[in-house]
């Protein structure tokens, strides 16, 4: 699991002291069931109403990565001793059980899950494009073509997050 991913899973997944590898997993996959979940019945987006086309659209998106969230836990469960597969399960169960609490009362949501938040699930979906990358300048220009200014910050500020999550880059400058 990379920095990032542990970083923006654990502002609302918290996993207590020294998680097994396998709760870690199970609990990033029922988190995620539950997202889907939640979005597929509702079909809405957060408070946005989905017009019949992207209904559509998020609905046979949501059943896809339902289908592959079931075959992980599948052959996660299949290819585990019982005591892995115990700790996958009840991790699985405490992501849904996080992701309920959140649903219900979103005043709840980690403070953490501001604008650093975005910062962070983009550089996650984007990772081979921010390896490619030299410098934290470019980072922060990339980021800024990503979203928008008033939400990535500074260039200091880009530092910092990246520093947080490990991103550090051998070259120093402008590349050649």
């Amino acid at each position: 699991m990379s920095n990032v991913t542990k970083l923006v899973f654990g502002m609302y997944v918290p996993l207590g002291p020294n998680p097994s590898v396998k709760f870690r997993q199970g609990a990033m996959q029922g988190y995620q069931f539950a997202q889907f979940a939640r979005v597929r019945d509702r079909r809405t987006i957060g408070t946005k109403k989905l017009s019949p086309k992207e209904t559509k659209m998020v609905v046979d998106k949501c059943q896809s990565t339902l289908v592959i969230i079931g075959t992980t836990v599948r052959l996660t469960l299949t290819n585990s001793t019982l005591e892995e597969g115990e700790a996958f399960i009840r991790g699985f169960y405490h992501g849904i059980k996080c992701f309920q609490k959140y649903d219900k009362h979103p005043e709840r949501r980690p403070k953490a899950a501001t604008t650093a938040l975005a910062i962070y699930q983009t550089l996650l979906q984007h990772q081979a494009e921010i390896n490619a990358l030299r410098s934290i300048p470019q980072v922060h220009e990339w980021l800024c073509s990503k979203l928008q200014k008033s939400i990535v910050g500074d260039v200091s500020r880009t530092k910092k997050l990246c520093h947080r999550i490990g991103l550090r880059f051998l070259q120093r400058g402008p590349p050649q």
